[in-house]
């Protein structure tokens, strides 16, 4: 605490202090350095008006005559931040913020001069101001994803710069247009490797066919050279549709020169005394 310090000593804290008492509304001094032996840090004093208890503040002669005083508090900026960087999201995140003047005054280009704080650096070194050369430093980063807003705090311009790779902060999502292009490959050469199968399977298949077909045609003709060197023939007949078919040596061995042959010839050429035991085993009337 001190005591008996002249708050309207300095005209900008006393144009500070008849602004709340004007307005009602708090006020910031801007930036302040404090350094306490081994812990230096930006703090921001916070001020607000006092009034008597009357039954009307609406105007600023009201709020003049009722004005008694005011209260402060200093604040830490490091210690008001603290909780926002712990967020595991805002990790990601690098933001830092300025105080860029008197919202009723023209705004001052951030730099290291007032700066106060950064989240990654955390706080500018003491006497920072004097190393910083006035040049604005938004725009110094090389992020992805680069955000400025303008914020209102005890009638100063906060600048807060908002900065962050799209990388970092999109995880393992940041491969989901990969995975769906590796996808989209597999699957078109799945598509394209079944479309083949089942083409070559059709061509196999008629490939099979053509050869069993060629094989058969083969067989009937060496057994048709061999019955005709052996003097023998083949017959088939069905009795349901009252049809027979003989092999073209067994045509010849009987002399059948038709078309379409019947039991009855078959038996026909049998030798007469044979040729009613044969109908009968074959169950013919």
């Amino acid at each position: 605490m001190s005591i008996g310090i002249d708050m309207g000593a300095e005209p900008r804290r006393l144009a500070a202090l008849e602004r709340a008492r004007d307005t009602g509304q708090s006020v910031s001094s801007g930036r302040l350095i404090f350094s306490e032996a081994k812990n230096p840090h930006v703090g921001i004093a916070l001020r607000l008006p006092v009034y008597r208890k009357v039954p009307n503040l609406d105007s600023v002669a009201a709020r003049r005559s009722a004005y008694v005083g005011s209260v402060g508090a200093g604040i830490r900026v490091n210690d008001l931040m603290k909780d926002l960087i712990s967020n595991e999201d805002l990790r990601r995140i690098r933001f830092r913020v300025y105080d860029a003047g008197d919202f009723a005054e023209p705004a001052v280009s951030p730099s290291a001069a007032n700066l106060l704080y950064d989240s990654v650096t955390g706080l500018a070194a003491h006497g920072g101001a004097a190393r910083g050369d006035g040049r604005s430093a938004l725009g110094a980063d090389l992020h992805d994803l680069n955000m400025v807003v303008v914020r209102d705090f005890g009638g100063r311009r906060w600048v807060i710069a908002f900065a962050a790779d799209a990388k970092a902060i999109s995880g393992p999502q940041r491969y989901l247009p990969a995975l769906v292009v590796i996808s989209g490959v597999i699957i078109s050469v799945l598509l394209s490797w079944l479309a083949y199968a089942l083409s070559s399977s059709r061509a196999r298949a008629v490939a099979v066919a053509e050869q069993m077909t060629y094989n058969l045609r083969e067989s009937q003709a060496a057994l048709a050279e061999a019955q005709q060197i052996a003097r023998l023939g083949d017959w088939r007949i069905d009795l349901e549709k009252d049809s027979a078919h003989f092999s073209r040596e067994m045509a010849r061995l009987l002399g059948w020169r038709g078309d379409n042959p019947t039991p009855e010839t078959l038996f026909e050429a049998i030798d007469a005394a044979t040729a009613p035991c044969c109908a009968r085993k074959c169950r013919l009337p």
